[in-house]
């Protein structure tokens, strides 16, 4: 047996390893009391207050590792089980190991559980699903438009001029979307590969969204929309890359324009500090209901699917975004009252982040 001293130095880094751990472990006596837990475990099972010493069974609600620790013990064999835990925010997948933990001169002695959060991992991979999904319907959807005007107008020789024209049109329409919402595609894969290819250089800001008010002029024309933004106001420098906060810029701009109904208006401000940088696009459209705020930045979502393709939005838009903006450090925002307008504002630092590599 190891004297007192050496004793006490291996319990405190046996204490210190399991505490580094990611994982939640906990050591449990043939008795069911808690031995030794770590805060991993009690994050994960949103345990407080001192756990060691108390009953296993009287201090869990959702996951039964009572019930998991018995049969360890009854079977001296490991199971290994996934469970969902409703936490109190949000619901978590955890991987659950419950292992005999045996002593060399009495046996088995009790039982250990390794708790591994997989709730990540679950998430990444059906977000992955989802999107697989969402890509093959959003392609499906022109391709099927292009491919039954495209027969309709070789099965019908006779068709008149005027008809076919509108069929060609339709083929058009349906092409210009495919390429649009492929390209958006390219562009949020090569965003989220990480943002070692964005060249970050002074830019002055003012005179981008300037550039991009001027490119979407005609498209403000047609829905009859007042564009307000003073160019000439104080030049607002950033370090960014261009491409990058053009698409920003004119993604929020073309949406403010795409959801603003005839006669409407977009405003268009850019303000500067020493620290940081802001542009907001304010629109007079349909605004966003608070319910689905939190979602619009996710990849094809929409709050009205038909509407949305009906005037040209691939459900990417704001996605690229929200992805731009946080690989420049930034953050996005949004203010929005159902049939009052959107408000959107990006807050970039004005100098790069320092965690890129110079």
């Amino acid at each position: 047996m190891n004297s007192g001293g050496e004793g006490k130095q291996g319990d405190v880094s046996l204490r210190t390893i399991v505490q580094s751990m990611s994982e939640g472990v906990i050591a449990v006596d043939q008795k069911g009391r808690v031995l030794l837990i770590n805060d991993s475990a009690k994050r994960q099972l949103e345990f407080e207050g001192k756990i060691e010493g108390q009953i296993l069974a009287s201090l869990e609600t959702e996951t039964n590792l009572s019930g998991l620790v018995d049969r360890c013990l009854e079977t001296d064999e490991r199971i290994e089980k996934e469970l969902t835990i409703d936490m109190s925010r949000h619901q978590a997948v955890v991987e659950i190991t419950v292992a005999p933990l045996r002593d060399v001169e009495a046996g088995l002695a009790g039982v250990v559980i390794v708790l591994h959060d997989v709730t990540g991992m679950r998430l990444a991979r059906k977000m992955r699903r989802d999107f697989v999904a969402n890509v093959s319907h959003e392609l499906k959807t022109p391709l099927t438009a292009i491919q039954g005007a495209t027969m309709t107008i070789l099965d019908s020789a006779s068709m008149p001029p005027e008809t076919r024209e509108r069929f060609l049109q339709n083929i058009r329409r349906n092409a210009d979307r495919l390429e649009r919402l492929i390209s958006d595609i390219m562009e949020l894969s090569q965003i989220q590969q990480g943002p070692d290819h964005l060249e970050f250089e002074p830019l002055e800001l003012r005179r981008l969204v300037a550039d991009v008010v001027s490119r979407v002029k005609e498209f403000a024309l047609e829905k009859r929309t007042t564009m307000i933004f003073d160019v000439q106001g104080s030049p607002v420098t950033v370090e960014g890359d261009r491409a990058a906060i053009t698409s920003i810029i004119e993604n929020l701009v073309s949406n403010a324009i795409r959801y603003t109904p005839l006669d409407g208006q977009v405003e268009i401000w850019v303000l500067g500090d020493d620290q940081q940088v802001k542009v907001g696009v304010k629109d007079s459209g349909i605004g966003i209901e608070k319910e689905v705020q939190d979602r619009i930045f996710e990849r094809f979502f929409r709050i009205d699917k038909a509407r949305s393709r009906s005037l040209g939005g691939t459900g990417l838009g704001l996605a690229i975004v929200k992805n731009y903006v946080e690989a420049h450090g930034g953050k996005i925002e949004v203010e929005s009252e159902l049939g009052k307008g959107s408000l959107f504002i990006v807050t970039l630092p004005k100098h790069r982040p320092s965690f890129r590599p110079a």
